[in-house]
């Protein structure tokens, strides 16, 4: 991401927050993050270039793939494949705090 996009780099580390502050080990986390990133690769250019919607869907997507990833899945490519249905069918809810 490039250093010269202030209000985005607050949007990703938001999201990568809600990753981050998941219960999952190490290893299924690289595979979320990579899921997290490839999904996210696929619908950017859908949500536009307002940073609010942009950091809104970020969130939902990055709760999108905690919830696929509690199916157990830990191929990158089917749970970013998880993730985009979850996304796009219902709103990937955060957890109450």
């Amino acid at each position: 991401m490039p250093c010269a996009d202030a209000p985005q780099r607050g949007t990703i580390m938001k999201a990568l927050q809600v990753i981050q502050s998941s219960s999952f080990a190490p290893e299924a986390l690289v595979v979320i993050y990579q899921a997290f990133d490839a999904a996210w690769e696929q619908m950017r250019l859908q949500v536009g270039p307002d940073p609010s919607d942009i950091e809104v869907a970020r969130r939902r997507l990055a709760h999108a793939v905690l919830d696929a990833a509690r199916g157990d899945l830990r191929d990158a490519a089917a749970l970013t494949d998880a993730a985009l249905l979850i996304y796009r069918t219902g709103p990937a809810q955060e957890q109450a705090s």
